[in-house]
């Protein structure tokens, strides 16, 4: 049984990691068109090519 003290700290790394996951999208999300990340250098593929990849592997998962 987690007792408060246990709770608290759980908590603050769920939001630590949350704010860290958070920082990490919004750096990708702002990173300019043309830097590419190293999958898509590479695997010569374009960041939408990437996405509709993992959008499709993820999709698999569900049926």
């Amino acid at each position: 049984m987690l007792n408060a003290k246990d709770l608290l700290l759980h908590q603050q790394r769920q939001r630590e990691l949350q704010r860290e996951a958070h920082n990490e999208r919004l750096a990708r999300e702002s990173r300019p068109l043309w830097r590419a990340s190293k999958t898509e250098l590479t695997t010569n593929r374009t960041p939408m090519q990437t996405t509709m990849r993992k959008l499709s592997r993820l999709a698999t998962l569900f049926l």
